[in-house]
């Protein structure tokens, strides 16, 4: 039987988007970076990015467009209102409201803002000479204009404001889940070590206006262990550069802290 007019034209687009997104994704990760991109030698590799999962995700939601398309292209259309090929439109239309068009949205709306702002804290200078810019736009520019193709050559039934809250809110949760896992299971003992630091962070601040000489040894240990953990952070900088900024300089307020709290204490006793 053959397909309406609608139905091959949005095959022959689907064709396109999905071979062009397939082209993007096999180039991304066939990029060589000879060891000069930390983030993606860091935990979660690409898959900690959410342009990258975004970029799956398009991948995956165009080739489900595809085969959906194909399956109504073959069947009469009185079969397309029920059974498998419903499901099939049900499940694309909640794909597509509920995650792809959210997220890809996202993605191109929070990347070029940041960047515009300031480009450093999303896509670092040293990356052009890494990426292509055309891959550069083809993860972060196209995505919005195909999402808004895909809009306009299908109607999309929403699923209900709850339900599309709802799946959206643990999509982000799950991320934030991964990424979280990731980072702790990197950071292995070094986190007990930060932790500990934290801990006699706690407790000089909470007890630095006692008269105890212990306080003041505790906050000289703590000076010790913050330094000596920075350091240690600062030699795996080479390797692990994602790692040093985000711990790195966390600790380093944290030993500003405990000198704040010593000079307190230090002064207390001055007039004592």
């Amino acid at each position: 039987m053959m397909a309406g007019g609608s139905v091959l034209r949005a095959l022959l687009l689907h064709v396109l988007i999905f071979g062009w997104y397939v082209f993007t994704l096999r180039e991304n990760c066939g990029l060589d970076f000879k060891g000069r991109h930390p983030g993606v030698r860091t935990y979660g590799g690409r898959w900690k990015y959410l342009t990258f999962l975004n970029l799956v995700m398009q991948t995956v939601f165009f080739g489900f467009c595809l085969f959906t398309d194909l399956v109504l292209a073959v069947l009469p259309s009185k079969n397309t209102r029920s059974g498998v090929p419903l499901f099939l439109i049900k499940v694309r239309d909640g794909f597509f409201t509920v995650l792809a068009f959210p997220v890809g949205t996202f993605v191109f709306i929070s990347f070029w803002a940041l960047y515009t702002i300031d480009r450093e804290l999303v896509y670092p200078k040293y990356l052009d000479e890494l990426i292509p810019i055309w891959l550069n736009h083809a993860m972060h520019t196209v995505i919005l204009p195909l999402v808004l193709i895909q809009m306009y050559i299908q109607h999309h039934r929403h699923p209900s404001r709850l339900n599309g809250i709802l799946g959206l809110a643990l999509f982000a949760s799950l991320y934030l889940l991964l990424t979280t896992a990731m980072v702790l299971l990197s950071l292995g003992g070094e986190y007990t070590r930060l932790y500990s630091v934290l801990v006699c962070v706690y407790h000089v601040k909470t007890n630095y206006a006692g008269e105890k000489k212990e306080h003041l040894d505790l906050n000289k240990t703590s000076i010790t262990a913050a330094q000596h953990l920075t350091k240690h952070f600062q030699r795996k900088g080479k390797k692990n550069l994602i790692t040093l900024k985000s711990i790195g300089h966390a600790v380093q307020s944290v030993i500003k802290l405990i000198k704040r709290l010593k000079d307190k204490i230090d002064t207390i006793y001055d007039e004592v």
